[in-house]
């Protein structure tokens, strides 16, 4: 009888991710059914074993995977500040943001963090941007965020133009721990403020998402 150990199901068993293990795992239970008696003891002792060395994912942001859609590229013809609230459901550190660029949206873009009160915690301008896509700054100093608590992800256009959806917050957008809250009368979500340096979003309009997105490490 072939001799298998529970190192070896250990191993197969992290690999299940990579589809690789499972598929090794269906051919050894072709074996004897004594065979299967211990391959099925291995496995569960060793995906018991996985399951709490499983943990949240490395960073996590609200959009990841979504299309663009639906988004028009707008110019307000001056300076603009655009946000979005959001939650993590786990504590974690912020260490930057991002927002959608569609070809056209020139000029200096500021990326900020601000608390639900209105405090600064972080800004970075953007650098390295391209004509189109997700741009992306690391702020110098991460952030650490409390579970449960909302904070503005923003970034300030310098001259004036932007990405939105309309509509697109009148719903929550939820991406395991993250949620960007849905607009609400009492709590604006998809807000922008007219300004000329960057401040702290706080009006909305259409419950717009402007596609501003976080970088989470979740604890």
């Amino acid at each position: 009888m072939t001799s298998y150990n529970l190192s070896l199901i250990t191993y197969l068993c992290k690999q299940t991710n990579k589809h690789t293990g499972m598929k090794t795992l269906i051919s050894l239970l072709k074996e004897t059914k004594k065979e299967k008696l211990f391959l099925f003891a291995c496995l569960l002792a060793a995906c018991i074993a996985c399951s709490k060395n499983q943990g949240t994912p490395a960073t996590a942001s609200i959009f990841t995977g979504m299309d663009v859609k639906d988004s028009t590229l707008n110019d307000n013809k001056g300076a603009i500040e655009l946000g979005l609230k959001f939650q993590s459901s786990l504590a974690g550190i912020v260490n930057g943001v991002k927002f959608y660029k569609t070809t056209g949206n020139v000029g200096i873009h500021t990326g900020e963090l601000y608390s639900a009160t209105g405090d600064l915690l972080a800004s970075k301008v953007f650098t390295d941007e391209t004509a189109i896509g997700w741009q992306v700054v690391m702020f110098d100093q991460p952030v650490a965020i409390t579970a449960n608590t909302t904070y503005i992800a923003a970034y300030h256009s310098s001259l004036g133009w932007y990405t939105c959806t309309d509509y697109a917050m009148l719903t929550p957008v939820v991406h395991a721990p993250l949620i960007a809250l849905a607009n609400d009368p009492e709590s604006p979500n998809g807000i922008y403020k007219y300004t000329h340096i960057p401040a702290m979003p706080d009006t909305t309009y259409l419950a717009d998402n402007y596609w501003i997105d976080v970088i989470v490490t979740p604890k």
